[in-house]
């Protein structure tokens, strides 16, 4: 339990100060090579054992990826998977399934490339009046079905501002 409560914690702080960093314009992205499968099998890694728990199908797939080695900020790219995964299988029921998908997009800009990520799952669902309000600093859902799941509603905040760092952008269907 102290380890468990303890990682919580730090998991609190963590997210209190990224958002803290990214108002403050604080927050730069460190452009680096990255790998995109590498970084899609660490991710496959950590999130495999919590859907195993949950006897949940986790797949990950990169389709049409003529260009898996790119510069991004793989550590914030990572953030931002882990977060949609881990909600995924937070709320999707046991026997569930969640999927991340990867496609290369074509780009009109020379010399780079679009990427798009999509993640779906068979959980719970959002209703939709409350899907504009998922971006929002401690924004939960009140559903009962959830009231167990631990969380701050800071983690797709930090998301949304993350992606808009790389000139992406976020939807919720």
């Amino acid at each position: 339990k102290i380890d468990t409560s303890s990682r919580h914690l730090l998991g609190l702080i963590n997210e209190v100060l990224d958002v803290s960093k990214i108002e403050s314009g604080k927050i730069d992205l460190l452009l680096e090579p990255v790998c995109l499968p590498v970084l899609l099998q660490g991710i496959e890694d950590m999130c495999q054992p919590l859907a195993g728990e949950n006897r949940q199908q986790l797949r990950i797939l990169a389709e049409k990826l003529c260009h898996e080695h790119v510069i991004a900020d793989g550590d914030r790219l990572q953030q931002i998977l882990m977060n949609l995964l881990s909600n995924a299988i937070k709320y999707t029921p046991e026997h569930g399934t969640i999927t991340l998908r990867i496609s290369e997009l074509y780009s009109a800009a020379p010399g780079k490339r679009q990427y798009e990520f999509v993640c779906s799952d068979n959980g719970i669902g959002i209703p939709a009046e409350s899907i504009a309000s998922v971006f929002e600093p401690f924004w939960r859902a009140e559903d009962p079905r959830i009231s167990k799941n631990q969380g701050t509603g800071l983690g797709m905040t930090i998301t949304e501002n993350l992606v808009r760092m790389m000139n992406g952008t976020i939807e919720v269907e």
